[in-house]
């Protein structure tokens, strides 16, 4: 029986059970490697595609060490130290004090050590080229109007803890934008945390896990990567709109029209970049609050999956922008009910791609 399997986000192959076997047991490939054949509908994890596969064993720590731990304090299973909890992660059973958690992820990347779930605080460790295979071996698509609706109904099922949250934190942005000068620095700095917050919130509330009005501000928990993920995402979109920048300060010294036809043409050819950075990013923040990746991780996970669905996800930001503007031109008071509205559809989206109904 003749065998595709995903590594690196491509898929390679075919290889049969012996081979499948072997890689298996040299740790080429782990149980949530994706796997394929002939007669399969889509592509499944090593563990339920060949659910009588064996896997590398697990060497827990040994039993005197788990004896000395105290309450609250761990036995890491890598160096075999106590720490506690707060400073540790789990792994099925096991935890790994956070000196070692690069080396044991590492491990878990090249099935050296499997045996369970990663935990984190919205969901479950996949390793990032893995989730980039799931999302995209399947139907990659975005129903807009499905999106929009179903974030109205969670709104209307939320609607004081949303339109709250949403008004608390713009609020927030726009004091921050205003202080003089500092502004342009500090909007980009707390963005990130606040965008992060508001996110989780509505995953939360859209996953029936309890939400709540604090949940607005939980980025902050993450303050450093979630500021990296907005002021980098903001620079790079930005970067290329420089040469514009500097025809118009030219236009401005020197009165030249050319410069000033040189600055719209540079305008318009960066504008289709920016826009497909903007679009391919959609999904960064969300990726790190749920899936707890860092930020430039994140950041290349969400481009690399949106580009399966770049038009779809570029159709819902263009209809989301339009209730926008509604909501602005309502007295500016209805921008604090379309808000949520764009939240709530993107969270819609990123689920739709990400994590299969149940």
């Amino acid at each position: 029986m003749n065998w595709y399997y995903a590594a690196g986000g491509r898929q390679q192959g075919p290889v049969d059970d012996a081979q499948l076997d072997a890689m298996l047991q040299s740790g080429q490939i782990n149980q949530d490697t994706l796997l394929w054949r002939d007669g399969m509908a889509n592509w499944q994890p090593l563990r339920q595609a060949r659910p009588s596969a064996d896997a590398p064993p697990f060497v827990a720590p040994a039993a005197d060490a788990r004896a000395s731990a105290g309450v609250g304090e761990i036995v890491c299973a890598e160096c075999g130290k106590i720490f506690s909890k707060d400073n540790a992660i789990q792994y099925g059973t096991a935890w790994v004090c956070a000196a070692c958690k690069p080396i044991f992820l590492q491990k878990l990347r090249e099935g050296a050590a499997l045996g369970g779930a990663l935990q984190s605080t919205t969901g479950t460790y996949v390793d990032p080229e893995t989730l980039i295979a799931q999302a995209t071996s399947r139907e990659c698509s975005v129903d807009i109007g499905s999106c929009i609706g179903r974030a109205w109904g969670l709104l209307k099922e939320n609607f004081w803890v949303l339109v709250g949250a949403t008004f608390v934190v713009q609020m927030c942005q726009g004091a921050a934008g205003a202080i003089p000068i500092l502004g342009y620095c500090v909007g980009p700095v707390l963005q990130g945390p606040l965008m992060g917050g508001l996110y989780l919130l509505n995953l939360k509330l859209k996953r029936k896990e309890g939400g709540e009005f604090g949940d607005a501000f939980s980025g902050f928990s993450n303050f450093v990567q979630l500021m990296l993920a907005s002021v980098v995402t903001t620079a790079i979109t930005y970067l290329f709109f420089i040469p514009a920048g500097i025809c118009f300060f030219m236009y401005t010294e020197s009165k030249n029209e050319g410069m000033m036809i040189a600055t719209g043409v540079m305008a318009l050819l960066a504008f289709p970049v920016a826009a497909y950075l903007t679009v391919s990013w959609l999904f960064t923040f969300l990726l790190m609050v749920d899936k707890k990746l860092t930020f430039w991780t994140a950041m290349n996970v969400s481009r690399k999956v949106i580009n399966k669905c770049w038009w779809g996800m570029l159709g819902l930001m263009i209809v989301v922008s339009l209730l926008q503007l509604v909501g602005f031109l309502a007295f500016c008071i209805g921008i604090f009910v379309s808000m949520p509205l764009i939240f709530g559809s993107i969270v819609y989206a990123y689920d739709d791609i990400f994590r299969r109904e149940e």
